[in-house]
């Protein structure tokens, strides 16, 4: 079977947009890559790099980061080109057919164990280390949560904050990241949720690799629609304008004093979240930073 790989640049500012638009596809998962290097520009292997030779283009591109979407057929990837370019907030870079093993694997060689506080991530196919942390052994497939993305990070870090116990949401779970590591800090069951089919099969499977497949469920959901357990913690690793929708909706599933672990919010969006957060009686306990990106731990409240 083959797939397309479509390469678009953008501007990180743009980025939480461009990742709400890429929702309207059909597509088999998205990679979010770091600000290209001069190295990445002068790789004889991208065909667009002649034309980004100058110091100024160089330096713009830094300021830029490479967003990979992979699709089923050609057209389909050319129909989400040219819908995506209209939008203004992305470059074009390459359009190239690629074979399932490539498909598959070729991201694999960018992800390594890290580190992330307490919590050890170690893709599945690589060995696990001597360490005393707690080891997340993770394959995130083509569902978004591989625990390099900064949004990922900063959930994993407002985590540790807290000592969770009991049920957990973990709404657009993605790789299922966020959920699983909850069960290592102390959550008993959790409940993952996501619009992506994909995303569900790497819960499931993901579950296996940590040994807690009988401690945590993976269903299609439209964000807390229609969930009715209360919870001890939610996560929503989602974007700004989707968070604002979501915390209404946890009124009805979150008990008091439960947490609320939300990022994917860029810098210039932190007050539009803190404000909805405010206004549903969540107190803010505490506000993570990395690069462009916002982390927010907030616990809520009884309605004075």
């Amino acid at each position: 079977m083959k797939y397309f790989e479509l390469i678009l640049s953008c501007e990180r500012k743009n980025l939480e947009t461009l990742e709400f638009h890429l929702g309207d596809f059909s597509n088999n998962g998205w990679d979010i890559s770091d600000a290209l290097t001069r190295k990445d520009i002068l790789d004889p292997a991208l065909l667009w790099a002649t034309t980004i030779l100058d110091e100024k283009l160089f330096l713009q591109e830094k300021e830029r980061v490479r967003v990979k979407i992979y699709f089923s057929t050609e057209e389909e990837a050319k129909e989400a080109q040219r819908a995506l370019l209209q939008t203004g907030l992305c470059m074009f870079l390459s359009l190239k057919e690629l074979e399932d093993t490539d498909y598959a694997n070729a991201w694999k060689k960018y992800y390594h164990p890290f580190s992330v506080g307490e919590f050890l991530i170690v893709p599945a196919w690589e060995k696990v280390p001597v360490t005393e942390k707690k080891v997340l052994r993770m394959d995130p497939g083509m569902a978004f949560g591989s625990g390099t993305h900064e949004s990922t990070m900063l959930c994993l870090k407002a985590l540790q904050e807290i000592t969770p116990r009991g049920f957990v949401y973990d709404v657009g779970c993605g790789s299922g990241i966020l959920g699983l590591a909850a069960l290592l800090f102390g959550a008993q069951r959790v409940e993952a949720l996501d619009i992506d089919p994909l995303a569900i099969e790497a819960v499931l499977e993901n579950a296996k690799l940590n040994g807690c497949a009988n401690r945590i469920s993976a269903s299609l959901g439209d964000l807390l629609k229609g969930q009715e357990q209360q919870a001890d913690l939610i996560f929503g690793n989602l974007i700004a304008e989707v968070v604002v929708e979501l915390v209404p909706q946890t009124l009805n599933c979150l008990k008091v004093d439960g947490y609320f672990i939300t990022s994917g919010i860029l810098k210039e969006k932190e007050d539009m979240v803190k404000e909805v957060l405010y206004a549903n009686d969540f107190e803010i306990l505490k506000i993570f930073h990395e690069k462009e990106w916002v982390g927010i731990l907030s616990q809520r409240r009884n309605h004075v």
